[in-house]
């Protein structure tokens, strides 16, 4: 098996050299000292999206002939962080003192004793410190804005248990689903239940949105409830492609649980009542509505029972979908508006004539953030500098794309309609500077340059990712601890994705196998445990051990690993499947490791439907 190491290796290597070159005492580098070194006030001009800092910092040295490295200590860390400099004219003091502003984890130091000076980007003191405190910050304060959906949605939900006919036909009119769902029978019966928790229970709710029981310690009206729920739930479901612990759920109900959870009450799935049944499938919980949100986030497959009574009062489905579907759109409108009356409320309109121009967007389409931020330093004049994420271009809607002046652009693609800002960006000069808010954990889970790299020379000279490439890539995203790997577009067509890392387990252990081993996983009977190495039959106990419903090592001493190549046709076009199984007795437990479109169908035309 080829290994993808060696960039890794030649990169460390590297720094390495830079270690033995001579480097004299350090100093911090302070932008607004004045400097000696003329050379950092020449003009430069370059274009640099999404690279990490390692040879960014090599390209714009060869730019301006300025010594621009990171610091060799600091080359798997800072050296990975990726970032963007399109430079229209402004110096290049100005890109040095900007680059720490855009990453936010490292400054400058000097190295002032050879002929000229030479520049070592260098990563912060405490940071790891710094970034966990910044994650607990933003989730603690997601926390508490949740904890307060849920006890204002609660107290109205008391208001509305109290009211009169006359007064529930008015709240109508303004929040149809509660006041539907304390009308009709079934669902105040969950509400008053959710309403009336212990004392103990109540406050666990409403502090951390998750509260949950033995089904055999329940009370009986819980119990009743959850009866009710998975009668329905099975009757519309059907059981055919169900596990048995759900189709015969009444057998199973001695290790069963019923809880409450806050599935997004402030606008998506309200709060569920829900009855756990442990099964090897992963199925999801038996469930409905116990508290319905204001507004639907709407998923076709998540219409509940509760939510069919209180939209029409009878269990016509479609009827239900229409009206439930309407509520969802006035939800986003209602958010819209919202968020329309903040900006005017917070708007400080600038005086600076360069973030008053008019950016036409038109029907420019846009990969990544990237390379927006190209097209407005084209249109501007202006110079970026920013950090880069593997992400997605954010959405841009029609009526921004007519035309707004720059600086009210820049506060929508930094703006996200349910998180709040993501990207914050400030004006230095002729420069703009670009941050995520949440960037130490974006970062976590970015890949190493390096190794996209290595794996497009792989695509272009094979033509495709093989499986044994995906075992390569998980071996080394093991070793370097990536929890969720974000992959450009071009190679997760090509099969790399974020999925990758849920199949690790099967994927890591078919790196360790031999090329005996290896014949056997493809052939019919598969790879027995008995054919299996010692630190590969823990890897199947250990695997045996985690699923849901655990095996005993007998069950595990039976596995066979198997690798299983097919052909499936999906939405009129045909993909290559490749998953790794572990089959146990009565049962196989499945990792599909890649799932790509067939190059012969790479050249046909795409559905009307079908996004872009």
């Amino acid at each position: 098996m080829r290994h993808l190491l060696a960039p890794l290796i030649l990169l460390f290597a590297t720094g390495s050299a830079l270690a033995q070159h001579g480097l004299g005492a350090r100093e911090q580098w302070q932008p607004q000292v004045a400097d000696t070194d003329a050379r950092l006030q020449q003009s430069v001009e370059i274009e640099i999206l999404g690279r990490a800092a390692v040879p960014a910092l090599e390209l714009l040295s060869e730019k301006t002939g300025v010594s621009l490295s990171v610091a060799p200590e600091n080359l798997d860390t800072v050296g990975e962080r990726k970032l963007t400099i399109i430079a229209r004219g402004c110096t290049l003091k100005d890109i040095m003192a900007q680059i720490p502003e855009a990453l936010q984890e490292c400054h400058w130091d000097i190295d002032p004793s050879g002929e000229r000076p030479i520049y070592l980007l260098h990563r912060n003191a405490g940071v790891e410190n710094t970034t966990k405190w910044l994650a607990d910050r933003a989730a603690a304060r997601r926390a508490e804005e949740q904890r307060a959906q849920r006890v204002n949605r609660m107290e109205e939900a008391k208001r509305a248990l109290k009211m009169s006919p006359e007064e529930l036909a008015d709240l109508e009119k303004t929040d149809l689903l509660m006041a539907r769902s304390v009308q009709d029978p079934h669902s105040r019966d969950l509400l008053e239940m959710l309403l009336t928790l212990p004392a103990e229970q109540a406050d666990q709710f409403r502090d951390t949105g998750r509260v949950e029981m033995d089904y055999v310690k329940a009370s009986e009206r819980l119990q009743q409830a959850a009866h009710r729920i998975a009668e329905w739930f099975l009757g519309r479901a059907g059981g055919e492609h169900l596990p048995d612990e759900l189709r015969n759920w009444r057998d199973h109900l001695s290790h069963a649980t019923i809880s409450f959870q806050d599935c997004n009450v402030e606008h998506g799935w309200g709060v569920w009542l829900s009855l756990n049944i442990p099964n090897e499938q992963g199925y999801p919980t038996i469930h409905d509505v116990a508290l319905h949100p204001r507004y639907c986030n709407l998923d076709e497959g998540q219409i509940c029972y509760t939510r069919l009574l209180v939209a029409t009062g009878t269990a016509d489905e479609d009827t239900a979908f229409e009206i439930v579907k309407q509520r969802d759109f006035e939800g986003f409108r209602v958010d819209a508006a919202k968020r329309e009356e903040r900006h005017k409320r917070d708007w400080i309109e600038p005086t600076d004539p360069d973030l008053l121009q008019t950016i036409v967007l038109g029907d420019e389409q846009f990969s990544d953030f990237a390379e927006i931020q190209r097209f407005i330093a084209r249109k501007t004049g202006l110079s970026v500098i920013s950090d880069y994420f593997t992400l997605h271009s954010p959405y841009i809607p029609e009526d921004v794309r007519t035309g707004v002046p720059l600086s009210r652009l820049l506060c929508l693609l930094g703006e996200d309609e349910f998180r709040g800002d993501l990207y914050l960006w400030e004006k230095a000069g002729k420069c703009l500077i670009f941050h995520r808010v949440d960037w130490y954990g974006l970062a976590k889970a970015e890949v190493p340059e390096s190794l996209i790299l290595a794996y497009r020379d792989k695509l272009e000279a094979q033509g495709r990712v093989t499986v044994d490439d995906l075992a390569e890539l998980a071996v080394v995203l093991d070793g370097q601890d990536l929890s969720a790997a974000n992959f450009p577009r071009d190679l997760q067509r090509a099969g790399l994705h974020s999925g990758l890392t849920s199949s690790s387990w099967a994927l890591l252990l078919y790196a360790s196998l031999s090329p005996e081993q290896l014949e056997k996983v493809r052939s019919p009977e598969g790879l027995a445990f008995t054919d299996m190495t010692i630190a590969q039959r823990q890897k199947v106990i250990d695997t045996a051990s985690s699923l849901q419903r655990p095996l005993t090592r007998d069950q595990a001493y039976r596995a066979t690993f198997h690798l299983i190549e097919g052909i499936e046709e999906h939405r009129g076009r045909r993909f290559a499947k490749t998953e790794l199984q572990l089959r146990f007795p009565h049962q196989t437990t499945e990792a599909v490791v890649q799932f790509r479109r067939l190059a012969s169908e790479e050249q046909s035309p795409p559905s009307p439907k079908d996004p872009q």
